[in-house]
């Protein structure tokens, strides 16, 4: 949302993957934007506050993140008729990607009987997440601590996505 105390006349959201933007009259009260199924509204609150909404579902395949801009035009200044307001206001979208989480080991079945000497390597993978997940190993429902030497984890190695550097 972007809003004025003042009532506007026209309202543009620029977002990161639109090069129009998607604009609306203060007398429009919805209109679909030229991306996604977005749309921008106009509404009041409280009879003083006059609000401009973009509105749409977060399609991970479009290039969604970045900086998003509302630009209001004032309606003409009752004093002067050529005379406007402006106003920009600004957020940052940043995605949040839940992992893709996978258990492996060599075997078939989800049980394993082991001999006290056996030895088990656990692979865990956490694939396309942003940001970067935290792995905990848990063993009867407790965190595994990892201090002793009954258990040791090997590798923390894995691709890193943009922005974790």
């Amino acid at each position: 949302n972007c809003s004025s105390r003042v009532e506007w006349l026209d309202c543009k959201w620029k977002t990161p993957m639109n090069l129009v933007p998607c604009h609306l009259y203060k007398d429009d009260e919805q209109k679909k934007c030229d991306f996604g199924d977005f749309q921008i509204r106009h509404h009041e609150l409280n009879g003083n506050l006059h609000v401009c909404s973009l509105m749409g579902t977060v399609d991970p395949n479009l290039q969604m993140e970045g900086n998003f801009n509302c630009d209001l035009s004032s309606m003409p200044d009752e004093q002067n008729a050529n005379e406007y307001y402006y106003d920009q206001q600004y957020f940052n979208l940043n995605l949040v990607r839940p992992p893709r989480v996978q258990l492996s080991y060599a075997g078939r079945s989800r049980e394993k009987e082991m001999f006290e000497a056996d030895t088990l390597e656990l692979t865990c993978t956490a694939e396309n997440a942003f940001p970067s997940p935290n792995i905990t190993w848990y063993l009867n429902s407790q965190p595994i601590q990892f201090s002793d030497d009954s258990f040791s984890i090997t590798s923390t190695d894995g691709p890193r996505l943009r922005g974790e550097e």
